[in-house]
């Protein structure tokens, strides 16, 4: 590895910095000051790849999570979705910077009313459920509170454009269940039924002039996310526990560290919404690359009714959808968007991403991480070539890695925001990706040729894998990893381009399911650990 002097500046100096350089909300957790208190609209993930289910190699799935920081005990009412707001996934087929086409989800509660004899007297129960539940969808009489959905495809304009509204290709309803959430595993029959029962919630349907049915799934799931952002808080103190208790510190650098910190979010559950598409009715003129996004939009007016009352909901809400959350590439509004900024990019659109070019032309993120770490004595120089358009790329416009993938559109040349992918690259297996995608760069050695070959092709920035350490990823991209490869400048651009930052926290594929919806299991509130 290159930076010899580097990494014994960073062994000797690193556990005395501040925690600004690292500093994360769990990917898209409460990013931002209004979003922070609308828990059921906060859009905390985005995910947008080429299905690797075996047999399903025709299809892309597009997933946006919802709800953070779900704790699996979440009685009584657990984590109902908002009736008032719509959720939506956009996909941007042509490359000019609008939605071509928006599945939009439109949730209703149905309160189940279930009573008992209680002396004589048939009593309300307080209960999310009154008894055992699955393992089929129609098995939920005992279910006391109960979501259901509909799912409209809009073609173009997302409020203006051509709605079709889907229907479950077996039954022939537009109404979908959404799965009870883990409740605990005495609810659902004993331990390992929920899963069972989840699956029985995807449903297949068919797109307008399309031959091949999609697949959507809504549901409570783990939390694919993973970061260790409790210790980057508290000063960068990056520590793992030892079996007889003592603490080691460790360094947020190299592979050896990738695995060894805490995953704070591995014990928190969100709510995914999830559909399954054949790439060949979802791209367009035969150009392979798909953007996406996904968002969240409240009426513009509540009312809040009287309590007292016996109503169903405590408020009212009417008036134009205003759009409350937005996320596509990770970590954007994060740690490149600045604070006063934030709010108001949950409310834009990827059209009008000019206005937030600064952010990515000129980071402020990389600056923070060179000034924190020289207050210490340590040298992680920012790389110095601005425009960053190694940024822009990635972020911005799309992303061409010779002989790799090309994620930039045919037409379209405006700055906008959102998660692109090359569906013509072909699924890395399961159990053969690399978390670390296009930047992994650990073989990479004095005298190799430039640019080189991406290790995963397939991974983020090219769309995003549930298993793509997004953390590190964007750590390296933000101090010039594609600067110092050869890409968009030369190595001395960015000195520290290829310091392997890590956050101390990992998973990979193999945490993760094989098969459509992918991500894990919930976790039950039963849970004693």
């Amino acid at each position: 590895m290159r930076f010899p002097a580097l990494k014994m500046a960073l062994a000797t100096g690193l556990m005395a910095t501040s925690a600004m350089g690292l500093v994360v909300h769990a990917s898209s957790h409460n990013e931002a000051p209004a979003i922070s208190q609308l828990r059921q609209v906060d859009g905390t993930d985005f995910y947008m790849f080429r299905s690797y289910e075996p047999g399903r190699e025709d299809y892309m799935t597009i997933m946006g999570n919802y709800y953070p920081l779900q704790q699996p005990y979440g009685a009584v009412v657990f984590f109902a979705m908002d009736e008032d707001a719509v959720y939506e996934l956009h996909l941007d087929n042509d490359g000019d910077n609008v939605e071509d086409l928006t599945f939009q989800f439109d949730f209703n509660i149905e309160l189940g009313g279930i009573t008992v004899d209680a002396g004589g007297q048939q009593t309300e129960v307080a209960l999310y459920s009154a008894g055992v539940i699955g393992p089929n969808r129609e098995d939920n009489a005992a279910l006391n509170l109960r979501e259901t959905y509909t799912l409209t495809l809009i073609e173009g304009d997302r409020r203006r454009g051509k709605k079709t509204v889907l229907r479950d290709r077996e039954t022939g309803s537009h109404i979908f269940q959404k799965p009870a959430d883990y409740v605990g595993t005495d609810t659902f029959g004993g331990p390992g039924n929920y899963e069972t029962y989840a699956r029985d919630h995807v449903y297949e349907f068919d797109m307008p002039d399309c031959d091949m049915p999609g697949k959507v799934f809504v549901g409570q799931r783990k939390d694919p996310f993973n970061v260790n952002l409790g210790q980057a808080f508290d000063l960068l103190n990056f520590q793992t526990l030892n079996e007889d208790g003592s603490v080691t510190p460790f360094l947020p650098v190299g592979e050896a560290n990738s695995d060894i910190g805490p995953d704070v979010t591995d014990d928190d559950n969100v709510t995914t919404l999830s559909v399954e598409l054949p790439i060949a009715c979802t791209t367009a003129d035969g150009d392979p690359v798909v953007g996406g996004w996904t968002t969240a939009s409240l009426p513009k007016a509540r009312l809040l009714r009287n309590l007292s009352e016996k109503r169903k909901d405590p408020d009212f809400e009417a008036g134009r959808l205003v759009q409350v959350s937005r996320l596509g590439s990770p970590l954007v509004n994060e740690l490149v968007i600045g604070l006063s900024d934030k709010d108001r990019f949950n409310n834009s659109e990827p059209k009008d991403d000019g206005q937030f070019a600064n952010y990515v032309t000129n980071p402020a993120f990389p600056e923070i991480i060179e000034s924190v770490f020289g207050g210490a004595g340590v040298v992680v120089p920012a790389p110095n070539l601005f425009p960053r358009t190694d940024l822009i790329a990635t972020f911005l416009t799309g992303l061409t890695v010779p002989n790799t993938f090309n994620t930039a559109p045919q037409s379209g040349t405006a700055l906008s925001e959102m998660m692109r992918l090359d569906t013509s690259v072909a699924a890395t297996p399961f159990g053969m990706q690399n978390p670390l995608g296009v930047l992994d760069f650990e073989d990479l050695g004095e005298g190799v040729e430039r640019p080189y070959l991406a290790a995963d092709p397939a991974g983020y920035p090219n769309g995003r894998r549930p298993g793509d350490d997004v953390i590190d990823i964007t750590l390296r991209a933000a101090m010039g990893t594609l600067i110092s490869v050869g890409f968009f400048g030369e190595a001395e651009d960015a000195p520290a381009g290829l310091v392997p930052f890590v956050d101390g926290a990992r998973r990979t594929s193999l945490e993760f399911l094989n098969e459509f919806p992918y991500f894990e299991t919930p976790l039950p509130g039963d849970r004693d650990d």
